[in-house]
C-alpha cells in the first residue's frame, strides 16, 4: 500500500488517532523545540524501525550463543565508534541501562557519590546511599574541593558523573583519578552530549570510566534506545545483569536502526551538523545575553545553552507560555544561585533546530524571539510571537537532508534502456531468487 493510500484508510479507519497525527505533525512544522531530550530521528533508521523488521523478535543471547544479527552489527559498531572494549546494545531506554549498571555494579546496595544526585531518580528502596556533588556557584564549573572531600570522607563504591544542566566541558580524567583513588568505580552518563562526542568535538570518557551510558534517540537522531559501553572486565556481568533484569529491547527493528544511527555518527554528514550545533548554541547564547537573559556560565561549550529566568515572571508556567509563544521549552530548578537558593532556568538545547538546518543567523532571531516570549505579559502577545515562530520555520524541514551521508544511489531496477522493461526485471529477479533459494551449499542445484 503506498503512503497516500495508507493514510487515506488509516484517515477513515480511525479519525481519532488521524486527527491527533495530524495535530503532531502540525506541532513538529511550525514549532521550534529547543528541549534537550526532542530530536527528529534519521529518516534512514526511521524507516527501519517501521519497516517489517518490527515483527521480527530476537532471541536472548547466552555465553554460548553470543551477540549475532544486526545485534552484533550495532555492537560492533558502538565500539568502534567510541573506541570501547564492550558495548550492550539491547536497552529499551536510558532508565533501563541505568537500573543495569546499579545493579551489577551494586548488587547489594552502597554508598553513590553522584554529580547533582542523578540516577537516584532510576532506583526505588534503601539499599543505595546518594550523596551529592555539584558545581561552584561562581564559576559553574565542577566543584573539584567537593568531590575531592567527599570521596575522601564517603569512600564511595561508585562515582556518577552525567552533564545534565552542564554547559561546560568535563576533565574526564581528573574525576577519575579522585574516584579510582577513594576505590570507586566512575561511570559516566554522557546524556544528550553522546552525539558532539562521537563526533569528535567533545572529549571523551571511555578511556577513563569503567562504564558509559548514553541514549541513543536525541543527540544521535536513532531509535528509543539506550547503550552501555565498559570495560573489559565488566563486560560479563553486565551482560548478564541485562538477561536476568528484563531491560532487554529484543526487535530487529529497533537493533537495524540503532546500527544505522551509529553509522551515521561515523559520517562527515554527522561531525558538520554536530559543528553547526555547537555553532548555534554559542549564537543563542549570545543573542539572549543581547536581549537582556542570563546565560549561566557566560555561555557555552556544548550544545546547551543554561538560561536564567527573570525573577519577576510566572515561572511554575513558564513552559505552557512558551508553547502558546512557539516554543517547546524544559524548566528546571535544581541548580543553585550563589547564595544557595534555588535557581529556575530553561534548559535549551540546540539539537533540534540544527536538524531542521537552522544557522546562526536563526539563533539570533530565535534568541530575541525567545527573550520577548519568556517576558510576554498576555496571551496576545504570545500569540503574536507563535506567528512569527511559525512563519520562520514554515519551509524548515523537520530533518535536513544536508545531514544525511551522501551514497551514490544505483538503480536496482532499470539500467535507463527502453529495451528492459518492468516484466523482464520482475521475471529476472523471480529467478534469481528461486536459483538462491534451492542452491546447495556445495554450489550444486
Amino acid at each position: 500500500m503506498d503512503r497516500e493510500s495508507l493514510l487515506s484508510g488509516l484517515e477513515h479507519f480511525d479519525p481519532e488517532i488521524f486527527g491527533r497525527f495530524q495535530e503532531e505533525l502540525q506541532r513538529q512544522r511550525y514549532m521550534l523545540s529547543f528541549v534537550p531530550t526532542i530530536n527528529a530521528e534519521s529518516p534512514y533508521a526511521a524507516y527501519l524501525e517501521g519497516s517489517v523488521l518490527a515483527s521480527c523478535y530476537l532471541d536472548y543471547h547466552t555465553k554460548e550463543q553470543p551477540y549475532r544479527g544486526f545485534e552484533k552489527i550495532a555492537a560492533e559498531r558502538a565500539k568502534s565508534l567510541f573506541h570501547s572494549d564492550h558495548a550492550i546494545v539491547r536497552l529499551d531506554g536510558i532508565a533501563a541501562a541505568s537500573r543495569t549498571v546499579l545493579r551489577a555494579l551494586l548488587p547489594d546496595g552502597g554508598q553513590v557519590l553522584s554529580f547533582r544526585n542523578r540516577k537516584k531518580e532510576h532506583v526505588r528502596g534503601d539499599a543505595y546511599t546518594f550523596a551529592s556533588f555539584g558545581v561552584d556557584l561562581v564559576s559553574r564549573e565542577v566543584n573539584w574541593a567537593e568531590l575531592q572531600e567527599k570521596a575522601d570522607s564517603l569512600k564511595p563504591a561508585l562515582v556518577i558523573f552525567s552533564p545534565v544542566n552542564y554547559a561546560k566541558q568535563t576533565d574526564y580524567g581528573r574525576m577519575a583519578d579522585i574516584a579510582h583513588a577513594a576505590g570507586a568505580r566512575f561511570w559516566v552518563d554522557l546524556g544528550q552530549n553522546v552525539g558532539l562526542t562521537a563526533a569528535g568535538l567533545l572529549a571523551s570518557p571511555v578511556s577513563f570510566a569503567d562504564v558509559v551510558t548514553f541514549p541513543t534517540n536525541d543527540s544521535l537522531r536513532g531509535p528509543e534506545g539506550a547503550v552501555i559501553l565498559c570495560r573489559e572486565n565488566l563486560a560479563d556481568i553486565l551482560d548478564q545483569t541485562v538477561l536476568e533484569s528484563g531491560f532487554a529491547s529484543i526487535h530487529k527493528n529497533k537493533l537495524a536502526a540503532l546500527a544505522l544511527a551509529l553509522h551515521e555518527a561515523a559520517s562527515p554528514e554527522y561531525r558538520a551538523y554536530g559543528r553547526q550545533v555547537l555553532q548555534n548554541a554559542k549564537a543563542l547564547a549570545k543573542s539572549l545575553q543581547a536581549n537582556g537573559i542570563e546565560v549561566l556560565s557566560g555561555g557555552t561549550e556544548n550544545h546547551l545553552v543554561i538560561a536564567k529566568l527573570p525573577a519577576d515572571i510566572d515561572a511554575a508556567h513558564i513552559d505552557e507560555n512558551m508553547a502558546k509563544a512557539g516554543f517547546y521549552t524544559k524548566k528546571d530548578e535544581t541548580l543553585l544561585d550563589e547564595k544557595g537558593e534555588p535557581l529556575c532556568i530553561l534548559r535549551l538545547s540546540c539539537l533540534s533546530p540544527t536538524t531542521r538546518s537552522l544557522k546562526e543567523s536563526d539563533m539570533e532571531k530565535a534568541g530575541e524571539l525567545l527573550a520577548k516570549a519568556i517576558r510576554a505579559a498576555s496571551d496576545a502577545e504570545r500569540e503574536t510571537i507563535r506567528e512569527t515562530v511559525g512563519m520562520s520555520v514554515m519551509d524548515k524541514p523537520i530533518f535536513s537532508e544536508e545531514w544525511l551521508p551522501k551514497a551514490r544511489v544505483h538503480d536496482r531496477f532499470f539500467d535507463g534502456s527502453d529495451r528492459v522493461t518492468a516484466r523482464e526485471v520482475a521475471a529476472s529477479e523471480r529467478r534469481d531468487f528461486v536459483k538462491k533459494l534451492f542452491l546447495h551449499k556445495d554450489g550444486q542445484h
